[in-house]
């Protein structure tokens, strides 16, 4: 079994908290991707992963980003995840928020800081990508 750090942002999301003055709208919207960051990431996660034999382990999951362990035979079973709660947040948000995520090979032999550091660059391109806009570096 392999293992892969995976690292998710929610792009726009202030956008979408703050994109009205109502404050119970602002209040639900922000318990609204609150539930979906803390909560629901880890039970998609789950679920998929559990399917093909796999497991999980949060570092964190806090304020639209999340940082996760994740042991998988194959990096395809850590993709389907990642698109099944790429799937999840477009749906909850009403098609507003989009996930970006990044996910790196990760050996214990090797620096934590490197896989995480392939990640991260692997998140910005993919929000690039998928997000219409390109990021300087």
């Amino acid at each position: 079994m392999a293992r892969f750090l995976v690292v998710t942002d929610t792009p726009g999301i202030k956008g979408f908290v703050f994109g009205t003055d109502a404050l119970a709208e602002v209040r639900g919207a922000s318990a609204l991707l609150d539930r979906l960051n803390r909560v629901e990431t880890e039970g998609v996660l789950l679920r998929e992963l559990g399917a093909a034999g796999g497991g999980l382990e949060v570092v964190y999951a806090n304020g639209g980003t999340g940082q996760f362990l994740i042991d998988a035979t194959n990096v395809g079973i850590v993709h389907s995840a990642l698109e099944a709660l790429s799937r999840l947040t477009l749906k909850e948000t009403g098609g507003e928020v989009r996930l970006a995520f990044g996910f790196a090979s990760f050996d214990e032999a090797e620096s934590y800081k490197h896989a995480l550091h392939a990640a991260f660059n692997q998140m910005r391109d993919r929000r690039d990508r998928e997000h219409g806009h390109r990021a300087i570096s």
